[in-house]
């Protein structure tokens, strides 16, 4: 997992990507492609981006950590049922 550091560097970085394609005449599909798969090589999962032909933004909402609980008297196997 990033820490916000990384999370905003990775951001920034990827935002200058953008740009530089863009600026170079580089459609804007492939401009948000590139840019999400920078972003998900250093580590930055499910980025938010749109590119429009005056705009670039990008965005990121980590995902919580999720704990999974089991009722009481259960375990996280599947019951065992047992025929007689």
């Amino acid at each position: 997992m990033l820490d916000t550091r990384e999370v905003n560097l990775t951001l920034d970085f990827c935002l200058r990507v953008g740009e530089l394609l863009l600026s170079s005449g580089a459609g804007a599909a492939d401009v948000a492609a590139t840019m999400q798969l920078v972003s998900r090589h250093l580590g930055l999962r499910n980025a938010d981006i749109d590119v429009t032909f005056t705009s670039l933004s990008m965005s990121h909402q980590p995902t919580p950590r999720t704990r999974r609980s089991w009722p009481p008297g259960w375990s996280s196997s599947a019951p065992s049922t047992t025929s007689t």
